[in-house]
């Protein structure tokens, strides 16, 4: 009896560092960088290219079954008419949050090398421009709850004797609840002007990202990566966007 009992404890002290091993909880922190290029009537016909500034922190699940987690990215910048951004020839600042949940299942495997994920994930975001020149108008908003699927792929290889997985991701918005002021106004003006459901034809929302990701020994891990998002919303006073980015992260393992 008591053989059988040290068996079973055996057997189940091996399935939990075995799930220790393929399973990784873990919180990141990171900085990014944006450089955006904006169409927006409710503020004028000339484009506006901006920078920004920000912190992205979350936490994550992984195995070797799923992928999931929630993240918050946030920063600030400024906007201006012509020219390289530059913050002394702002028209207007610039603030932005954006919350998103992800969860994807794996969908391919080869040998423990090439994977790739498929799931969905919804992104609900803020968005205020306070244009300097609108004395009485000063910011103009856009916000939206989407959601969207998501695809994820990596592949790990080694380079100087180091273990590093390149990976990329993309996902596309099928519907969203748009918020957005017919005019320029004052942020909430007693009422949120103009919210309605969105979905293909005036709306689109797609986000694309390449990367580099490296385990440590100690499980922690780091990420530099790049990505690019574009969107619009054609609905009477039109918008569009388009965001490139540079993120650097840290993955502290729990």
């Amino acid at each position: 009896m008591k053989k059988k009992l040290l068996a079973i404890v055996l057997c189940a002290g091996a399935f939990h560092a075995a799930a220790q091993t393929d399973t990784y909880k873990s919180v990141h922190f990171g900085l990014r960088t944006d450089y955006v290029v904006l169409n927006d009537k409710t503020i004028g016909d000339v484009p506006m290219k901006g920078a920004s500034a920000g912190l992205d922190i979350g936490f994550d699940n992984r195995s070797e079954k799923h992928i999931w987690g929630i993240g918050l990215k946030a920063g600030i910048g400024f906007l201006n008419t012509f020219g390289f951004p530059s913050i002394e020839n702002r028209i207007a600042d610039r603030y932005y949050g954006i919350l998103s949940g992800t969860y994807m299942h794996s969908v391919s495997r080869q040998e423990n090398r090439f994977r790739m994920f498929a799931g969905g994930k919804l992104d609900i975001q803020a968005h205020i421009n306070t244009v300097i020149p609108f004395s009485n108008s000063q910011a103009n908003y856009f916000g939206h709850i989407g959601l969207a699927p998501q695809f994820y792929c990596e592949y790990p290889f080694e380079v100087l004797k180091k273990q590093v997985s390149v990976f990329g991701k993309i996902n596309y918005d099928i519907m969203a609840v748009v918020m957005r002021p017919t005019y320029s106004m004052p942020f909430r003006n007693d009422r949120l002007d103009n919210i309605r459901l969105a979905s293909f034809g005036s709306y689109g929302h797609a986000e694309t990202e390449v990367g580099l990701f490296r385990r440590m020994k100690n499980r922690n891990a780091m990420s530099l990566s790049y990505g690019w998002q574009y969107g619009y919303y054609d609905y009477q006073n039109t918008v569009k966007h388009a965001v490139h980015n540079i993120s650097f992260i840290f993955y502290f393992d729990l």
